[in-house]
C-alpha cells in the first residue's frame, strides 16, 4: 500500500468519527428540548399527585354509594384516625364498640 492510499484511509476514518458542528448543535437542542419537556411534565405529575393525596376524590365506579364499614372500629376520616393513634384509650373504645 502506498503512502497516499494509507493517508486517504486515515482521513476517511477521522471524518467518519467527527460530527459537524450543525449535527452537534442539533443534538444539543434536541436533548435540551427533551429535558425541558420531562421537567415540565414531571412537575405537573407531582402537582397532580399532591392534589389527589390532599383531596379525597369521589368514587367513579358503577356503584358510587359508599357502604358503611362492617365494624365500627374503622375510623371514618383521617382526623379521627390520627386521634386514635394519639390516644390509645380512645382507640380501644372505638375498637370495642
Amino acid at each position: 500500500m502506498d503512502k497516499k492510499s494509507k493517508d486517504r484511509m486515515v482521513n476517511q476514518e477521522d471524518t467518519g468519527m467527527l460530527w459537524s458542528e450543525s449535527v452537534k448543535d442539533h443534538l444539543d437542542r434536541s436533548l435540551k428540548r427533551k429535558i425541558n419537556w420531562f421537567e415540565d411534565h414531571f412537575t405537573g405529575a407531582q402537582n397532580a399527585l399532591q392534589r389527589n393525596m390532599e383531596e379525597e376524590r369521589p368514587t367513579t365506579s358503577w356503584n358510587p354509594v359508599r357502604e358503611q364499614p362492617i365494624a365500627g372500629s374503622i375510623p371514618q376520616n383521617r382526623q379521627e384516625y390520627g386521634q386514635c393513634h394519639e390516644d390509645p384509650e380512645k382507640r380501644m373504645k372505638i375498637i370495642l364498640n
